[in-house]
Parts: structure tokens; C-alpha cells; sequence
């Protein structure tokens, strides 16, 4: 009944622009924004298509922090729709909160005050999703678009298998569940099975 009277309460810009290709960057470009923030309390966590994350203060917009990794750097990913991510993940123990996000190759652990990498996490806050794979792949074939899934102290990902194009050699499209303490692979599931 109340949805004529609603009201833009406030509005949030990622100032995110496409990357044109110069001497040790290739082109990027960040795809349609389509993430669903988390609000835990007071603040809303989202994340960009460039895959940053962002602390907003929920009832006005105002960013608490920020923490972009960087991955446009890498270039375009191979899906050709641009780079595109949809949310974070959450976990908490009795003394702390963390903020998960895949981005790309990377999983990567955030404090959820600060929006730090947390350094006892993988190695500084951030673990190679390709390193434990079953074979070797080419980092910048692998990509991750939805957010993870926190499971008890598990942090599950997959991984974007593209729809149409394909290269040789191709990252497989395994599930893996890593430590949300420590970041170590606690085990992988291969939606392909492999031989034996």
C-alpha cells in the first residue's frame, strides 16, 4: 500500500569507468551492475563490478571504507561481457566479523570494521582459487561473478564457466570449500568427474 509514497533515500556511485589499454595495462571495463548488497546492522556491504567492496553507512549512503583489488589490471576476463560481480559474503565468530569476495582467481578475506586483508588469511588476506586445482590453468581464463557461500567455517566458490566461448585448456568447474579462518582448502567437488 505503500510503494506510490516511496522515496529515493540516497544514491551511491562506484565512479568505476572502463580501462583503455596503455603500456602494461590491457582494456578492461566493468559490465552491468547487478549486485545484492548485505546489511548487516547499520552498514550495507556491496560489491562492484570491478569486484571492490564498499562499507556503507545504510541510512545515508556515507562510504566507511572501501578496498578495490585490483583486478581490472588483469585485463578484460574471457566471458566478454565485461567484468561483473554480485555480492560478498559474510562470516562471524564470537570476535570478529569477516568479508569474503571472489575476484577473479582471488578469494579475499576483509575485515569487516576496517576493510583490511586479513593477514593470517591464505597469505596476506587473499588465496590463488587456480593453486589447488587439478590441473594448471591460465589465471586469466578463471573468473568469478557470483559471491560466495559461507557455510558454518567453510567458504564455498565456483567458479564462471563460460556459456559459448572456449579456450583450450579450459579452468575446470570445480566447487571448492577453503578454512574461513585460515583460507586452507578443506575439499573440492568436480561437477566433471575426472578419471578414477
Amino acid at each position: 500500500e505503500n510503494v506510490s509514497g516511496l522515496q529515493i533515500a540516497w544514491r551511491w556511485n562506484t565512479g568505476e569507468r572502463g580501462m583503455p589499454a596503455s603500456p602494461g595495462q590491457l582494456a578492461a571495463r566493468p559490465g552491468s551492475f547487478q549486485a545484492s548488497p548485505v546489511v548487516i546492522g547499520d552498514t550495507m556491504y556491496v560489491s562492484t563490478g570491478f569486484a571492490a567492496v564498499a562499507a556503507l553507512n545504510a541510512a545515508t549512503g556515507k562510504p566507511l571504507w572501501t578496498f578495490d583489488p585490483e583486478i581490472w589490471r588483469a585485463g578484460q576476463p574471457s566471458n566478454g561481457t565485461g567484468l561483473v560481480h554480485r555480492g560478498v559474503a559474510t562470516w562471524a565468530s564470537r570476535s570478529e566479523r569477516r568479508i569474503f569476495i571472489n575476484a577473479r582467481w582471488k578469494l579475499i578475506a576483509l575485515d569487516a570494521t576496517t576493510g583490511k586483508p586479513i593477514p593470517s588469511f591464505g597469505v596476506n588476506g587473499e588465496v590463488d582459487l587456480t593453486a589447488t586445482l587439478r590441473r594448471p590453468v591460465n589465471k586469466l581464463q578463471y573468473t568469478n561473478t557470483s559471491p560466495p557461500i559461507v557455510y558454518g567455517n567453510l567458504v564455498v566458490v565456483g567458479n564462471g564457466v563460460g556459456d559459448r566461448i572456449r579456450y583450450r585448456n579450459d579452468p575446470p568447474g570445480d566447487v571448492q570449500a577453503f578454512d574461513a579462518r585460515t583460507g586452507k582448502r578443506v575439499w573440492s567437488f568436480h561437477t566433471v568427474p575426472d578419471s578414477g
